[in-house]
């Protein structure tokens, strides 16, 4: 609604005005300061839009956005957790957040680790984001710190359970290339060791390398497994490549 009404403030404004007079020393009906905090609202609003629909997508799969989208609700709500306008509202919204959320599903994190772009490496940079972004460092530091040890575990046992079952053969590899030297482009949340304190606009959609170069980097990455240790271990522990999200 606030999308529709925005691009016609003013004549709705005159409308207010016109239909609803006030008195000399009456204060107005809506002000600018009133469309102001409308507009703050909208801006803080949208990310939960775009996250509304980018997770209730058909055409691909979702379950690896929900950690970039806990992320990205995790930084906005700390941004605005000072403003004065929204400010009361905020903060209960951060316990809802975080007694829904502190605690991530397996599922989420399985999926996200699986990843080629991110793998360990980026799960761990996710944990501690979203440890950094709580209230009190010192309340979530341990338990995020035994999650990542006991989601790597369980995931060990889930990848032995299947490749028992399914008898899977390790094929020999080679050593992955070191393709740490590539921008993360779309990652900028993971990635980026700089948490930001101000501004709303985090749902950055930067230019993504040619189809060629993603897709080679790509079975590269299924092709470079090192042969010395179990195929998923390697595979947790080599390099991440470079990619669009979506």
């Amino acid at each position: 609604m606030l999308n529709s009404l925005l691009p016609h403030k003013d004549p709705f404004t005159t409308f207010i005005h016109a239909n609803y007079p006030r008195g000399e020393n009456s204060e107005l009906l809506i002000t600018e300061e009133h469309w102001a905090v409308a507009e703050k609202i909208f801006v803080f609003l949208e990310l939960f839009d775009d996250a509304n629909v980018a997770l209730s997508g058909v055409y691909y799969p979702t379950s690896p956005l929900m950690l970039h989208y806990l992320v990205k609700i995790a930084i906005h709500l700390k941004i605005y957790s000072n403003d004065i306008h929204l400010r009361n509202v905020i903060q209960p919204m951060i316990e809802k957040y975080n007694k829904y959320w502190r605690d991530i599903p397996l599922l989420y994190s399985f999926v996200f680790i699986l990843d080629l772009r991110a793998k360990m490496k980026g799960f761990a940079k996710v944990l501690r984001k979203l440890m950094n972004l709580h209230k009190s460092v010192e309340e979530v530091d341990e338990p995020y710190n035994a999650y990542q040890v006991s989601t790597r575990a369980t995931l060990s046992d889930v990848f032995n359970k299947y490749k028992e079952k399914y008898r899977v053969v390790r094929l020999k590899r080679i050593v992955p290339q070191n393709l740490s030297g590539k921008k993360r482009f779309a990652w900028d949340e993971i990635y980026n060791d700089d948490t930001p304190s101000g501004g709303s606009s985090l749902l950055h959609s930067s230019l993504n390398p040619s189809r060629d170069i993603y897709a080679t980097a790509l079975l590269h990455a299924a092709t470079s497994i090192v042969c010395n240790s179990s195929e998923l271990v390697s595979y947790l522990d080599c390099d991440t490549v470079n990619g669009p999200v979506g």
